[in-house]
């Protein structure tokens, strides 16, 4: 097993997806339906498709939609200290832009889940090479994935098998390092509570975060397909539950939560609630020409200052979900709830950062309130400026450490010293070094870790800040990007 979780403990593995989907060929005097690559309508009363096939999406093809064999998606989910296996953990999966395409599965008491997804054919019934997906799992005393530090991985779809369901049926089967999906537990003193959970009720409700309040903690979930959620570790007292989502409008309910778990929360639109809309402008200096970067809202409940990020409700983005950043000047984000959001700019890995001098204008993150309905303009424009490369570790996924870390990153042209800072997943800082001497545009600055002994099975980002100190005055120059610099300790 030890062995086996070195090898997916990441989930590292790229969507490098190209898959023989299998025909079931007949000859054409025995048909029912379609096979592989055969036309179809999803919305027809009786399946266009032969037994085992389904109606899939294929953008490319003539009718929009092609017969093909089931996708499944079997994994574990696993304790990241121990490797247990994990038990009643919920399992979703969601497409590029972050949008559930499933509802949720639930690991058995081996820890194993299997998952129907939908993914996008070709014209022949086959997985179009750049279909792309990722998970989402939570469980009771355990931290959400992805959240915090940890972005959701894309899942290899490389090389599924040919196999048969539990009921005897054709799929094609999906299990490999980017399947197995490792959680990582709360502190101990932060597990006491019931789950909290119910629907969103909306023509789209997939993918609303539910904030759910209460005793003075904050818990998150994410709606599935469905518009089902449940939110794990919930505190006794008065809970405040709120839903957001570009395009909707939700209206917040209350619960008395005592020792029993609740399951019946209706979150659905409010007469006379309606979703506003937020601009503003960026700009970009001392980076490379064509830079472009994005400009997402955080509800300010779930905000966290330490790391600077909190969870992004889908939609709240500009550009829109699935485009690559290319903000430079003005910018709208429309259909926003009614809220109080904080104002990222940059956070994406994009090449760029959020300027860090904080004695100039533009530099810091904003607070901003829409009221029911209406365009909020903000006053200040975003200062954005060229991050420091990332060498090691985690220069773009997730990265496996063994020893010790050395933190390697791009140097900078002007700097005087560097600052590093280390946060584990649970949002403590376990190191914090100042004064790094610089080398002003040499070759990449190495930073041996020199903290406290590193937890195993444990996830860690770094980050570097370069500084100039003119005469006294200290000013922070770049650094690096805010989902870089990623890492889990595996002795």
């Amino acid at each position: 097993m030890a062995c086996a979780y070195s090898r997916t403990l990441l989930n590292l593995a790229l969507v490098v997806s190209c898959a023989f989907v299998a025909s079931g060929c007949k000859e054409e005097e025995d048909k029912s339906g379609g096979d592989a690559g055969s036309a179809c309508d999803p919305g027809a009363d009786t399946s266009d498709c032969l037994d085992g096939f389904s109606c899939e999406s294929a953008p490319d093809s003539e009718t929009g939609h092609v017969c093909a064999i089931p996708l499944v998606l079997r994994g574990m989910v696993i304790d990241a200290a121990d490797e247990s296996a994990i038990q009643d953990a919920r399992v979703f999966a969601q497409n590029a832009e972050g949008a559930p395409v499933t509802d949720v599965e639930t690991t058995d008491g081996d820890g194993n889940y299997e998952l129907y997804v939908p993914v996008a054919r070709d014209a022949d019934g086959e997985i179009d090479p750049s279909s792309s997906v990722t998970l989402n799992a939570s469980a009771a005393g355990y931290l959400a994935y992805p959240s915090g530090i940890r972005p959701a991985i894309p899942v290899s779809l490389l090389d599924p098998q040919t196999t048969e369901d539990a009921a005897g049926a054709s799929v094609q089967a999906v299990e490999n390092s980017t399947t197995t999906i490792v959680l990582v537990a709360r502190d101990p003193g932060d597990t006491a509570g019931v789950s909290v959970g119910g629907e969103v009720i909306a023509d789209e409700p997939a993918g609303a975060l539910v904030i759910v309040a209460a005793g003075g903690v904050i818990r998150t979930g994410i709606a599935d397909l469905s518009g089902d959620f449940t939110v794990f570790d919930v505190p006794q007292g008065t809970a405040t539950i709120e839903g957001y989502k570009g395009g909707l409008a939700l209206a917040p309910e209350s619960r008395e939560v005592a020792d029993a778990d609740i399951t019946d929360v209706m979150l659905e639109a409010e007469d006379g609630l309606a979703t506003g809309s937020v601009e503003g402008s960026v700009s970009i200096v001392n980076a490379p020409g064509g830079s472009g970067t994005s400009i997402v809202l955080i509800p300010k409940s779930v905000y966290d200052p330490v790391f600077e990020r909190g969870a992004i409700p889908f939609g709240l983005r500009a550009p829109s979900p699935g485009t690559p950043p290319d903000i430079n000047g003005g910018w709208l984000i429309e259909d926003v709830p009614p809220g109080t959001y904080m104002v990222l700019a940059a956070f994406e890995n994009d090449g760029l950062v959020r300027d860090p001098d904080t004695s100039i204008a533009g530099t810091e993150v904003v607070e901003v309130t829409v009221p029911s309905g209406e365009l909020v303009t903000l006053s200040t424009g975003f200062k954005v400026t060229a991050a420091l490369a990332v060498e090691s570790p985690g220069a773009d996924l997730p990265e496996l450490v063994t020893e010790s870390p050395t933190f390697v990153f791009e140097d900078d042209s002007s700097e005087d010293y560097y600052q590093v800072v280390v946060y584990d997943a649970v949002g403590d800082i376990v190191w914090d070094a100042s004064n790094i001497p610089g080398g002003s545009g040499g070759g990449p600055v190495e930073v041996p870790y020199a903290g406290e002994p590193l937890e195993a099975g444990m996830y860690y980002q770094f980050r570097a800040t370069s500084i100039r100190d003119k005469n006294g005055t200290i000013t922070p120059i770049s650094r690096t990007e805010d989902l870089r610099g990623l890492f889990v300790y595996s002795p």
